[in-house]
């Protein structure tokens, strides 16, 4: 007998490998999308609402991170030590 099965996998944004078993080296699969980003976050991926990545530290990898930071905040006019605004 043959069955389809629809399932998901985790892939990394930034080089498209998917999330291995570490024993096996065979790709994962999940039954649900919210499975498959708890495991990746056990894997030590960085999760977000719209991204995974692998923990792979190479410039692509940190780059596709920079991506997914929030932008710096903008420094508030501040009153320095003599009362002037810096």
């Amino acid at each position: 007998m043959i069955r389809a099965h629809a399932c998901y996998s985790a892939v990394c944004d930034a080089c498209g490998e998917p999330l291995r078993d570490p024993d096996s080296e065979a790709e994962v699969h999940f039954a649900t999308e919210d499975e498959a980003r708890r495991v990746a976050r056990s894997y030590r991926w960085p999760v977000t609402s719209g991204a995974l990545i692998c923990p792979e530290t190479d410039p692509e990898h940190q780059a596709a991170l920079d991506r997914l930071m929030p932008a710096e905040p903008m420094p508030l006019n501040q009153p320095t030590l003599d009362g002037e605004t810096a």
